[in-house]
Protein backbone atom coordinates (compact mmCIF):
# COMPACT_ATOMS: atom_id res chain seq x y z
CA UNK A 1 0.00 0.00 0.00
CA UNK A 2 3.03 2.23 0.30
CA UNK A 3 3.18 2.50 -3.02
CA UNK A 4 -0.12 3.05 -3.63
CA UNK A 5 0.23 6.01 -0.98
CA UNK A 6 2.89 7.57 -2.82
CA UNK A 7 0.98 7.31 -6.12
CA UNK A 8 -2.02 9.21 -3.86
CA UNK A 9 0.11 12.25 -3.07
CA UNK A 10 1.67 12.66 -6.40
CA UNK A 11 -1.38 12.49 -7.83
CA UNK A 12 -2.84 15.28 -5.38
CA UNK A 13 0.04 17.69 -6.32
CA UNK A 14 -0.38 16.93 -10.19
CA UNK A 15 -4.29 18.02 -9.67
CA UNK A 16 -3.33 20.89 -7.02
CA UNK A 17 -0.44 22.43 -9.41
CA UNK A 18 -3.03 21.75 -12.60
CA UNK A 19 -6.10 24.01 -10.72
CA UNK A 20 -8.61 21.65 -10.81
CA UNK A 21 -9.24 20.88 -7.06
CA UNK A 22 -11.38 18.04 -6.10
CA UNK A 23 -12.00 17.58 -2.13
CA UNK A 24 -10.10 14.87 -1.97
CA UNK A 25 -8.06 11.81 -3.65
CA UNK A 26 -7.56 8.48 -2.36
CA UNK A 27 -6.61 4.73 -3.50
CA UNK A 28 -7.92 1.78 -3.69
CA UNK A 29 -6.69 -1.90 -3.54
CA UNK A 30 -8.75 -5.56 -4.15
CA UNK A 31 -7.03 -8.72 -4.93
CA UNK A 32 -3.82 -6.89 -6.44
CA UNK A 33 -5.94 -4.28 -8.35
CA UNK A 34 -5.38 -0.50 -7.75
CA UNK A 35 -7.02 2.34 -8.54
CA UNK A 36 -6.63 6.21 -7.82
CA UNK A 37 -10.56 7.95 -7.36
CA UNK A 38 -11.06 12.02 -6.49
CA UNK A 39 -14.26 12.70 -5.14
CA UNK A 40 -17.18 14.42 -7.36
CA UNK A 41 -20.77 13.97 -9.02
CA UNK A 42 -22.28 9.90 -8.02
CA UNK A 43 -21.36 7.80 -10.55
CA UNK A 44 -24.61 6.37 -12.26
CA UNK A 45 -23.74 2.37 -12.08
CA UNK A 46 -23.51 1.24 -8.84
CA UNK A 47 -22.02 -2.23 -8.24
CA UNK A 48 -24.76 -4.29 -6.63
CA UNK A 49 -22.91 -5.54 -3.48
CA UNK A 50 -23.14 -1.93 -2.50
CA UNK A 51 -26.87 -1.23 -3.23
CA UNK A 52 -28.22 -2.31 -0.19
CA UNK A 53 -25.76 0.02 2.13
CA UNK A 54 -26.23 2.96 -0.28
CA UNK A 55 -30.27 2.39 0.08
CA UNK A 56 -29.75 2.34 4.13
CA UNK A 57 -27.84 5.84 3.71
CA UNK A 58 -30.74 7.24 1.85
CA UNK A 59 -29.17 6.40 -1.46
CA UNK A 60 -26.80 8.11 -4.05
CA UNK A 61 -26.44 11.74 -3.41
CA UNK A 62 -28.46 12.08 -0.37
CA UNK A 63 -26.98 14.55 1.93
CA UNK A 64 -26.51 12.31 5.30
CA UNK A 65 -26.54 13.71 9.05
CA UNK A 66 -22.93 13.86 8.56
CA UNK A 67 -22.82 16.26 5.89
CA UNK A 68 -21.55 14.03 3.54
CA UNK A 69 -23.51 13.05 0.16
CA UNK A 70 -23.77 9.35 -0.48
CA UNK A 71 -21.24 8.40 -3.47
CA UNK A 72 -19.43 11.22 -3.73
CA UNK A 73 -16.14 10.54 -1.71
CA UNK A 74 -13.32 9.39 -3.44
CA UNK A 75 -13.55 6.15 -1.32
CA UNK A 76 -16.79 5.30 -2.95
CA UNK A 77 -15.89 6.45 -6.48
CA UNK A 78 -12.56 4.02 -6.21
CA UNK A 79 -14.40 1.22 -3.97
CA UNK A 80 -17.49 1.07 -6.69
CA UNK A 81 -15.21 0.97 -9.41
CA UNK A 82 -12.99 -1.99 -8.41
CA UNK A 83 -16.45 -3.61 -6.91
CA UNK A 84 -18.06 -3.17 -10.72
CA UNK A 85 -15.15 -4.90 -12.05
CA UNK A 86 -14.90 -7.63 -9.26
CA UNK A 87 -18.43 -8.67 -9.02
CA UNK A 88 -17.55 -12.00 -6.24
CA UNK A 89 -15.88 -9.31 -3.47
CA UNK A 90 -17.10 -7.76 -0.79
CA UNK A 91 -17.16 -4.27 -0.04
CA UNK A 92 -15.09 -4.91 3.71
CA UNK A 93 -12.13 -6.65 1.21
CA UNK A 94 -11.20 -2.82 -0.31
CA UNK A 95 -7.98 -1.32 1.57
CA UNK A 96 -7.73 2.15 1.21
CA UNK A 97 -4.96 4.82 1.70
CA UNK A 98 -5.82 7.94 3.46
CA UNK A 99 -7.38 10.56 1.52
CA UNK A 100 -5.44 13.67 0.37
CA UNK A 101 -6.97 17.16 0.03
CA UNK A 102 -5.00 18.04 -3.09
CA UNK A 103 -5.90 21.93 -2.37
CA UNK A 104 -3.95 21.65 1.26
CA UNK A 105 -2.39 18.65 1.13
CA UNK A 106 -3.51 17.37 4.49
CA UNK A 107 -5.05 14.26 5.12
CA UNK A 108 -8.46 13.69 6.11
CA UNK A 109 -10.51 10.92 7.32
CA UNK A 110 -12.39 8.32 6.05
CA UNK A 111 -16.20 9.75 6.31
CA UNK A 112 -18.92 8.12 8.64
CA UNK A 113 -20.51 7.38 5.38
CA UNK A 114 -17.99 5.47 3.80
CA UNK A 115 -16.72 3.80 6.79
CA UNK A 116 -20.66 1.68 6.87
CA UNK A 117 -20.34 1.49 3.36
CA UNK A 118 -17.21 -0.02 3.42
CA UNK A 119 -17.62 -1.80 6.57
CA UNK A 120 -14.27 0.06 8.54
Amino acid sequence: MSSLSNSVRATATELSTSGSVPSTVVGAELNGQTMIATSGAPQSVIAPQLEGVVGELGGIGTKTATGNTVGCCAEFQAGNNLLLENPNALPNQINFTNAIRPRTGQTIPMCDNCKTTFGK
